[in-house]
């Protein structure tokens, strides 16, 4: 019989932007939303542009990282763990990958995140090389 509050191996739980789970950050001075996300070798990318929650233990899993230019005919909008923020000041998120990195990550689509896929969750990861949320031994980066 499992044991309560036990960590399931699977990246299933539920995730939702703030804005959908209809969540604030209290106080406002910690939203980083809309602050320049600036990557490890110093180029500014792009803003964050929504913070996504795991519903079940109410804690941000990813930045949505609206880049300011595009990948050929689609906007540039990457997922990026919140382990690989390295730093957070008034105007900007630093974060531990490099520009190339970012860029090279999987396809954010929408409509895989809206689905909670577990594929799109373990690729994310393994392409990043952070352990995962999910994991026995996880422990939350903030």
């Amino acid at each position: 019989m499992p044991t309560p509050n036990a960590r399931a191996l699977t990246p299933s739980h539920r995730q939702l932007s703030l804005k959908e789970a209809n969540e604030t950050i209290y106080p406002p001075s910690q939203d980083i939303r809309g602050r320049d996300v600036v990557a490890a070798d110093g180029t500014t990318i792009g803003t964050v542009g929504a913070l996504f929650i795991d519903v079940a233990e109410a804690k941000i899993r990813y930045l949505r990282i609206d880049a300011k230019e595009n990948l050929g005919d689609r906007a540039a909008v990457f997922m990026l763990p919140v382990d690989a923020i390295a730093s957070v000041d008034k105007d900007h998120v630093h974060v531990n990958e490099a520009r190339a990195k970012i860029f090279g990550s999987p396809i954010y689509d929408p409509r895989v995140v809206a689905k909670n896929s577990d594929a799109y969750n373990r690729k994310l990861f393994d392409y990043y090389g952070y352990g995962p949320y999910w994991a026995v031994g996880y422990e939350y980066p903030f």
